[in-house]
């Protein structure tokens, strides 16, 4: 799968649109802390994460980009049930 192609289906899937953006928030506040805070991060947050969404039974499972609905659109995997959630309440305090 080519980079572009990859790009395209990341930002149609809900599923690794919210692991991301969840990534991205860990990231900017593991960050900050220093020291180890980075390699925790990769540790325990990153690797685990692309592990999940690149398995082969993952959110890509039913992804092929060669193939296309009748309306023109391509085969994306239905997104896993979420209720949405925004960066500032993973940090919240109460």
């Amino acid at each position: 799968m080519a980079v572009a192609e990859l790009l395209a289906a990341i930002t149609r899937c809900l599923a690794v649109v919210m692991r991301l953006e969840a990534l991205w928030a860990s990231w900017e506040k593991m960050r900050l802390e220093g020291g180890p805070g980075i390699v925790t991060f990769f540790r325990d947050y990153l690797d685990p994460m692309m592990r999940v969404i690149l398995d082969p039974q993952g959110p890509f499972h039913a992804y092929d980009p060669n193939k296309t609905d009748p309306d023109g659109e391509r085969d994306m995997p239905e997104p896993l049930p979420h209720s949405p959630l925004t960066v500032p309440d993973l940090f919240r305090l109460d």
